[in-house]
């Protein structure tokens, strides 16, 4: 995949889209979800096998 400029601000404009729709709250939730799930990634206690 060849990241462009062009692909960056569509990506962007997209994601302010997105997120002028969602609530706060809603955001908010998500952000933490992923925040946890990264972790449990980094640590090692995720319940998946790590992809190969």
């Amino acid at each position: 995949m060849t990241v462009t400029a062009e692909g960056q601000a569509r990506a962007r404009a997209q994601r302010a889209q997105v997120e002028q729709e969602w609530s706060p709250g809603r955001r908010a939730a998500l952000r933490d979800r992923s925040r946890r799930a990264a972790a449990e990634m980094l640590d090692g206690s995720g319940s998946r096998a790590p992809a190969a």
